[in-house]
């Protein structure tokens, strides 16, 4: 992804809030047609690929959407792009995102 990230401190170190619409740019940005993900599940964790398309529709059901970086990336399977939706945690593997990959844009009221 050639633009920054626009992001906002979530509060714990490497985690960044990202909106819906960040988000799907950032799944439309990439080459392949299908996405990583790795859902939480009782059993454990299951991988799957996913396309764009179904990875966009639980971004847009989502409750909570952030980027992970450093060492959250590696708690994260060093997948990057985290979404809470349904009470469910999938995390998309959208290549490794750096502090650098990121513009920070202070939360409002902050």
């Amino acid at each position: 992804m050639k633009e920054k990230i626009k992001v906002t401190p979530e509060g714990r170190n490497g985690v960044w809030i990202i909106d819906k619409k960040e988000a799907v740019k950032i799944i439309n940005s990439q080459k392949d047609e299908m996405i990583h993900n790795i859902i939480s599940a009782e059993i454990g964790v299951i991988g799957a690929d996913w396309s764009k398309k179904s990875a966009i529709k639980i971004i847009k059901k989502s409750a909570k959407l952030a980027i992970t970086t450093g060492e959250s990336l590696n708690k994260n399977f060093r997948h990057s792009l985290a979404v809470v939706a349904n009470d469910t945690l999938y995390l998309f593997d959208i290549g490794e995102i750096t502090e650098e990959n990121l513009e920070v844009i202070e939360a409002k009221g902050q």
